[in-house]
């Protein structure tokens, strides 16, 4: 099965199907090692969200990073969601990894289905995020981040090495 039926798998029911309706059973029958489909985010594939763009590749992400760079006069909001770190619990100090980050700098601005940016960055799309990296470390951009301290820090250690997320200042009227 080549990368391109396979990202073309249809969800009904919670089974898998080809396109021509072929229940999938086994990662076998698609070709692949038992590995590659246990490291599959099925949840994401054929999902749609009304007025949100869903970045899964690296050409996907190239694409919404091209938009983004269109708007430097604008705040550029940004968050991430974690795993393998509580910080309830536990230091986040050299744990966690991002699964996804969002974005959103206006409702007239369209990434491809709309204003909202979804990044996913779990599984078979590890490293997506990773092709922001310039874009994020440029001072061009004014990016406001949920938990500043939190994000920068859980860049530093799931992704980025060379770190130097930059923040505007946030200023309040009261």
């Amino acid at each position: 099965m080549t990368d391109e039926e396979f990202n073309n798998l249809v969800e009904r029911d919670g089974r898998f199907y080809t396109d021509d309706g072929i229940l999938v059973r086994h990662a076998s029958e698609l070709g692949i090692d038992d590995h590659t489909i246990a490291d599959t985010n099925f949840a994401m594939y054929n999902i749609s969200i009304p007025g949100t763009t869903i970045v899964r590749t690296k050409k996907q992400a190239q694409k919404v990073i091209e938009i983004l760079k269109k708007y430097p006069k604008r705040v550029h909001a940004w968050d991430t969601e974690t795993i393998n770190v509580d910080p309830t619990k536990e230091s986040v100090i050299g744990k966690g990894n991002i699964i996804c980050a969002s974005a959103f700098i206006g409702p007239d601005v369209d990434f491809g289905n709309g204003p909202r940016l979804f990044i996913d960055n779990y599984a078979d799309a590890e490293g997506v995020i990773m092709e922001f990296q310039e874009y994020l470390e440029d001072p061009t951009y004014f990016k406001s981040w949920h938990n500043y301290g939190f994000d920068r820090h859980i860049f530093f250690v799931s992704s980025f090495k060379s770190l130097k997320i930059t923040q505007i200042e946030s200023w309040y009227q009261c």
